[in-house]
């Protein structure tokens, strides 16, 4: 099966109840901007409603698109498997906060929850990192964690 965002969201976490909350605290629980959000989730009709005239969010469904559309607008493409050795022109190689039991420099990816991928550079959602992990590329990131999680 090919390794895209869609994928790995779907693969990510078994399915949960359906929720709907209004925009404004739907935004605060995934701790995006409301607009953000409702542009994410405006084209994909299960993932809003208007019972009664008031806007409604599908949180489950509203989670999965927007960080669809995140992955597309950072244009994000999953490392499939092993450990990356380039990187193309334009692109940095990024991995999640997850650090395995016997992870090092050629720890493969998909192990244990440990994904990397390359996008477009985001200086400020991204920080070197200097873990020795993929040491044929020199130079990777990571995500910058917030201080609420």
């Amino acid at each position: 099966m090919q390794a895209t965002v869609f994928n790995v969201l779907k693969s990510a976490a078994p399915r949960q109840p359906v929720r709907w909350l209004d925009l404004k605290s739907a935004a605060k629980e995934l701790d995006v901007l409301p607009g953000d959000l409702w542009r994410a989730v405006r084209p994909h009709r299960r993932a809003w409603a208007k019972p009664g005239g008031t806007l409604a969010i599908n949180i489950t469904a509203a989670r999965d698109y927007y960080w669809l559309a995140e992955a597309r607008r950072r244009q994000i493409r999953y490392v499939r498997s092993g450990v990356p050795r380039t990187v193309r022109a334009g692109r940095v190689l990024v991995h999640n906060h997850v650090r395995p039991i016997g992870f090092g420099p050629r720890y493969p990816v998909g192990g244990d929850g440990f994904r990397a991928w390359t996008q477009v550079p985001e200086p400020h959602r991204l920080e070197r990192c200097d873990c020795g992990w993929a040491p044929a590329c020199r130079v990777h990131y990571r995500i910058i964690r917030s201080s609420s999680a």
